[in-house]
């Protein structure tokens, strides 16, 4: 009886923490997307220049300055292809390190450029949202 007791206080030790994890584990929530979904959309509509699809993805105190990015490059900036190189998720699940490569160009020249940066994604109310700069 004293061990079936033990084996009860160990399961419900177990519980409590994995219960307490999972309020600190943001991925482990129903109805989590992954950064790279939402990453991934972004780009997309960006690469459509669809700039009202991609506003959505990018948080209000960036909104301003992503509005400007828009109105500057407004039928002149052509994403040829982009790739994701690398996602670091860090401050316990809640912030994206992400790594973008992308060809573009924007017109009048056609030439062809390639850059490199990282993006900070933050989860915001159980979304992903583009921070800031660069877009």
């Amino acid at each position: 009886m004293k061990k079936l007791n033990l084996i009860g206080i160990a399961l419900f030790a177990a519980a409590l923490i994995f219960s307490g994890s999972c309020s600190k584990a943001p991925h482990l929530k129903p109805g989590y997307v992954a950064p790279e979904e939402i990453v991934t959309k972004f780009h997309d509509a960006l690469q459509w220049q669809d700039f009202d699809a991609a506003r959505v993805f990018v948080a209000p105190k960036a909104r301003k300055d992503f509005q400007e990015f828009c109105d500057k490059n407004e039928g002149k900036f052509n994403v040829v292809e982009y790739k994701i190189v690398n996602i670091d998720v860090t401050n316990g699940g809640y912030t994206a390190k992400v790594k973008i490569r992308r060809n573009f160009f924007v017109y009048p020249s056609v030439t062809t450029k390639e850059l490199e940066f990282i993006q900070t994604w933050e989860l915001v109310g159980g979304s992903w949202m583009l921070s800031g700069p660069p877009f």
